[in-house]
């Protein structure tokens, strides 16, 4: 049966559930950018950050589907953590492909070859002609139709990784609260990254919720309407 201290209880439950959607417990912290560009200089990605003990894990996806050149791959990033924390790139993962001439590509096996210069840069600068571009996925028909010699039959720069690439690092003292305070991204072929501002933001501002909380959220406003309906 509702009374005032089942409704004390689902006003503190939603209360709770939206403290920890601001705080954004639990859940990774989603950064983008857009340059808001039409066309072949379009570039459009999201770069998220998930800390763990000793761990951080970055997925980077670019949204630029069936692009125009390497004008608009996704070439490197680079980022600071509060309080100053360094660590190294462990892992990576990605889909490599071959991108030929008519705009269809092959999967490669194999993993992709990001390195990690001073500090937390991480690019596909690290000696040679850079390859492991992160372009977005192809177009209708699963081809590249729209890329240019940048892009296809380019043996210098192929493989690229599809759409998405995920670099593991290991950061000693991190743990889930730990957070970037800088965020820069790269793109194309040459150096000339461009500053991300909302990751001077602390998580607590900017993230993306658990899904959990969302429905904890659903829940609590759920019981309080009931409540309100059986008064």
């Amino acid at each position: 049966m509702f009374n005032k201290t089942s409704m004390s209880y689902l006003t503190n439950i939603f209360r709770f559930a939206l403290m920890a959607s601001a705080l954004n417990l639990g859940a990774a912290t989603l950064y983008t950018y857009d340059n808001g560009e039409t066309g072949n200089t379009a570039q459009n990605a999201t770069v998220s950050f998930d800390f763990g003990n000793g761990t951080l894990q970055v997925i980077i996806n670019n949204l630029i589907a069936n692009p125009n050149s390497v004008l608009q791959g996704v070439s490197g990033i680079k980022f600071t953590v509060i309080g100053g924390l360094t660590g190294t790139l462990n892992t990576q993962a990605g889909q490599l492909i071959t991108i030929a001439d008519n705009g269809t590509f092959t999967m490669n096996a194999g993993t992709p070859a990001w390195t990690q210069q001073t500090g937390f840069e991480t690019s596909v600068f690290g000696g040679g002609q850079p390859e492991f571009v992160v372009l977005g996925a192809p177009g209708p028909g699963l081809l590249y139709s729209n890329a240019g010699g940048s892009i296809t039959g380019n043996d210098p720069h192929n493989p690229f990784v599809k759409q998405t690439l995920t670099l593991n690092y290991l950061i000693a003292g991190a743990t889930s609260s730990t957070y970037i305070n800088s965020l820069f991204i790269n793109f194309n072929t040459s150096i000339g990254y461009v500053e991300i501002p909302e990751g001077r933001i602390p998580p607590n501002e900017t993230g993306v919720p658990e899904p959990s909380t969302y429905a904890l959220i659903g829940g609590a406003l759920i019981g309080i309407q009931l409540l309100r309906k059986r008064k």
